[in-house]
């Protein structure tokens, strides 16, 4: 069970970046989710 969890933390760790892992799975943690979310300040988004 702790290698388990070890190597979920692992994934967790080098999937941190995909986008893909971060719109299914990352985003959608209760209460942790909004770290992952993307809200750019309005002064650095380019026209």
């Amino acid at each position: 069970m702790i290698w388990g969890g070890a190597a979920a933390a692992g994934v967790a760790t080098f999937t941190d970046g995909v986008p893909l892992f971060k719109n299914t799975f990352y985003t959608k943690i209760p209460y942790f989710g909004s770290h992952w979310e993307y809200n750019p300040d309005p002064e650095d988004v380019p026209v």
